[in-house]
C-alpha cells in the first residue's frame, strides 16, 4: 500500500525511522546521543547536582552543547562526502535542530540568571560584545529552524531555501566568536579546537565551491593549513589579550613542545588528517563496482548542501 505524502513526511521527521517508515539505527543512535546531555542536565538541575551556582552551570553547559552541535551540523556534509556515506545526510536536520534547541535554552536561561532584570539584560547585551554576537547567533538560527521541514523546502523552492540556509555559516562564525571570547578567559583548549574545526569546515566549503570536488591531496593541504592557522590564531589571541605579556612567539614555540601534551592546533591538524585518511581508506576498501552510482569520491558529490 502506497503511503500518502503526509505520511511520508511524518515518518521522515520521526527520530527513529527513515522515509520508508522502517527503523533507522543511525537516526536512533543520533537522537539518543543529542538528547542525552539535555536529559542529564535537567536531571542534575532537578536533583541539585550542579553545585551552588546551578543556573550558571546550566548556562555554561547548554551554551557548550549548542556550539558543539553547530560545528557538528557543519561537519555532516564533509563527512558524508569524504566517507562516501550518503545516509549521513538523514541526521543533519536532527543535529541542526539540536544546535538551535540547546542554544535557545542557553539564551533563555540567561533571563533567570540575571534575576529577570530585563533592563540590565538589555544593557549587558548591548555593552558586552561577546553577549551581542551570541544573541545575534541564536536569533539568526530561528528562521533556519522554522524552515527546516520538507514542506518549507517546497514552499520556498530549493534555490531560495538553500540561500537562506547558507546563513548557517554566519551563525557558526558569530557563535564561535561568542564562545571563543568567553571561554578562552577560562584557559580551556576547547575554544581553540572548535575554532580550528570551524576554520577547516568553512575553508572546505570555499575549496569545494571553487573546485566542484575535493581530492585526497586537497584535503591533506586543507588539514595542514587549518592546523597552522589554528596555531597562529591561538598565538595572536594570547598576545592581544595579555597586552603583550605573552608574546605570539612564545605561544608558537609551545606548539613545538609536547611536554604538556598536544596543543589545540595539533589536534585540529590530526582530526583533519584522520578524516583524510579515513576517506582514502574508504576508496581503497570499497570496490568501485559496489559503490552507489554517483557516490562521492574523496570528498566530492554533486548535490549542493550546507
Amino acid at each position: 500500500m502506497a503511503l500518502s505524502p503526509a505520511e511520508v513526511r511524518r515518518r521522515a521527521l520521526a527520530p527513529f525511522t527513515d522515509k520508508a517508515g522502517t527503523f533507522s539505527p543511525l537516526k536512533s543512535v543520533t537522537f539518543a546521543l543529542i538528547a542525552a546531555p539535555g536529559v542529564w542536565l535537567a536531571y542534575a538541575y532537578a536533583t541539585d547536582q550542579l553545585g551552588g551556582f546551578a543556573l550558571k552551570a546550566l548556562l555554561n553547559e547548554t551554551g557548550l552543547w549548542g556550539i558543539r552541535f553547530i560545528v557538528l551540523t557543519l561537519a555532516v556534509t564533509p563527512l558524508r562526502r569524504a566517507l562516501a556515506w550518503p545516509k549521513l545526510v538523514t541526521v543533519r536536520r536532527m543535529v541542526g535542530i539540536a544546535a538551535f534547541a540547546y542554544s535557545a535554552v542557553h539564551l533563555w536561561i540567561y533571563v533567570p540568571y540575571m534575576a529577570y532584570d530585563f533592563g540590565r539584560i538589555a544593557s549587558e547585551v548591548v555593552l558586552r560584545f561577546y553577549l551581542l554576537v551570541g544573541t545575534l547567533a541564536v536569533l539568526a538560527m530561528v528562521p533556519l529552524a522554522v524552515t527546516s521541514t520538507d514542506a518549507m523546502v517546497r514552499r520556498l523552492g530549493g534555490r531560495r531555501w538553500q540561500r537562506l540556509h547558507q546563513m548557517v555559516y554566519a551563525v557558526g562564525i558569530l557563535a564561535m566568536l561568542h564562545f571563543y571570547l568567553l571561554l578562552t578567559k577560562l584557559q580551556t583548549p576547547e575554544a581553540q579546537i572548535l575554532a580550528g574545526g570551524l576554520i577547516w569546515l568553512l575553508a572546505y566549503r570555499l575549496l569545494y565551491a571553487w573546485r566542484g570536488t575535493m581530492t585526497t591531496a586537497w584535503l591533506t593541504i586543507l588539514s595542514l593549513a587549518s592546523g597552522v592557522l589554528s596555531m597562529g590564531a591561538e598565538a595572536t589571541y594570547y598576545a592581544i589579550s595579555s597586552a603583550g605579556r605573552i608574546s605570539a612567539t612564545e605561544v608558537l614555540g609551545a606548539n613545538l613542545s609536547f611536554d604538556a601534551g598536544f596543543r589545540p592546533g595539533w589536534i585540529v591538524l590530526l582530526l583533519g588528517l584522520g578524516l583524510t585518511l579515513a576517506g582514502w581508506l574508504r576508496q581503497r576498501i570499497v570496490p568501485k563496482e559496489r559503490r552507489r552510482p554517483g557516490a562521492p569520491v574523496a570528498g566530492g558529490d554533486p548535490s549542493p548542501s550546507a
